[in-house]
C-alpha cells in the first residue's frame, strides 16, 4: 500500500512522516537510497510503502524532486530564511548576513532579515534594517521578549518551511519559542569570558506554527556551505545592482574600480546602501582571491 507524506522529523534513521490524512507514521528509508548515496531529509515530500503485517516496517520508497536542500541544518524545500542579527551582544556580523542573502538567492529562498534585541538601541536597529530594505530584502526590527512582535512576525513569514540562521545568542531560540507559543528549544546567553554565544540547539525538528507554515530549528550558528562561485556568479547574486548595471559604461562592470559605474552612482545618491556596498567590495575581493586559488 503506497501513500504520500511529508517528513517532519528524523532521529537515528527513523523518520516521522506527516501523512495526507494528518496522521503521523514512523518509517525507514528503503535500502536503494543508501546505494544511491541519498538521505531523506526533514521537509522532503515522499512516497511510502506502508506495512501490511505487524512485524514489517513502513518504508520510504521515493523522494519527490526538491526545490533545494541545505546541509546545515539538513532540511529540504526551504522557502524562507530568517537571517537574525542583534543590535549588540553580540555585535552584528553584517558580512555574514550579506553572504547568507547570496546563499538564499542561489537556492531560491527568500531572505528576511530580523534585527533583534532592539530594546538596546531602537534607532540603530532601524538603521540596520534600512540597509537591507534598500537592497530589496524584507527586514524587520524585533524584540525577542515581545510576544506582540512574534505575532507580527508570524504574519509576514511565507507559507512553507522557514529556518532561522545567524550568530549564536542573537535570539533565534527565543524567537522560535515565541513563534510556536511554547518552550520548544533551550535558550542561552553569552559566555561571560568571550561574549560570544553558547550554542544551545540540540536537535532539528519541523513544527507547524500557523496553517501551512512550518518552522525548522537550525543547529549550528550559520549556514556557510556555499558552493564555490566565480566573481561573476557572486556579483549576479546582488539582484538590486542589476537595475542599474545596464547604465554602466562598461559591459560586465564589477561596480568597483570601473569609471562611470551606475551602481556606484546610485550608492552616492543613497538609492543603495553604502554600508552594504562597502561590504560587497570586501566580499567580492575575497571571492575573487578564492577563485584565483581554486586549483592550488
Amino acid at each position: 500500500m503506497h501513500n504520500c507524506g511529508f517528513i517532519i522529523k528524523c532521529v537515528a534513521g527513523v523518520y516521522d512522516v506527516l501523512m495526507e490524512d494528518n496522521s503521523i507514521c514512523s518509517a525507514y528509508a528503503a535500502g536503494k537510497f543508501r546505494n544511491q548515496n541519498v538521505t531523506p531529509l526533514a521537509g522532503d515530500k515522499v512516497a511510502l510503502k506502508l506495512s501490511e503485517r505487524e512485524n514489517e516496517k513502513n518504508l520510504i520508497t521515493e523522494i519527490f524532486p526538491r526545490k533545494n536542500a541545505l546541509v546545515r541544518p539538513p532540511v529540504a524545500n526551504v522557502d524562507t530564511l530568517l537571517i537574525t542579527l542583534a543590535v549588540k551582544k553580540p555585535n552584528p556580523d553584517l558580512k555574514l548576513a550579506d553572504y547568507l542573502i547570496c546563499y538564499c538567492r542561489l537556492l531560491d529562498i527568500e531572505p528576511i532579515v530580523l534585527i533583534n534585541k532592539s530594546d538596546y538601541d531602537l534607532s540603530a536597529a532601524q538603521n540596520l534594517a534600512q540597509q537591507f530594505v534598500l537592497s530589496g530584502v524584507r527586514a524587520f526590527v524585533t524584540q525577542g521578549s515581545s510576544p506582540d512582535g512574534a505575532e507580527k512576525l508570524k504574519d509576514v513569514i511565507n507559507e512553507g518551511i522557514t529556518c532561522f540562521s545567524g550568530q549564536s545568542a542573537v535570539g533565534k531560540s527565543t524567537l522560535t519559542n515565541l513563534l510556536l507559543g511554547k518552550q520548544m528549544f533551550q535558550t542561552g546567553g553569552l559566555s561571560k569570558k568571550t561574549e560570544r554565544g553558547r550554542h544551545t540547539t540540540r536537535h532539528s525538528e519541523i513544527v507547524e506554527f500557523a496553517k501551512g507554515k512550518w518552522l525548522a530549528d537550525t543547529p549550528g550558528f550559520s549556514l556557510l556551505e556555499m558552493p564555490e562561485l566565480s566573481p561573476e556568479q557572486f556579483k549576479e547574486l546582488y539582484f538590486e545592482y542589476s537595475e542599474y548595471a545596464g547604465d554602466c559604461r562598461f559591459n560586465g562592470c564589477n561596480h568597483i574600480h570601473e569609471p562611470d559605474c551606475a551602481v556606484k552612482q546610485a550608492v552616492e545618491e543613497n538609492k543603495l546602501s553604502k554600508q552594504r556596498y562597502d561590504r560587497y567590495v570586501e566580499l567580492f575581493e575575497e571571492i575573487k582571491e578564492k577563485w584565483r586559488k581554486r586549483y592550488d
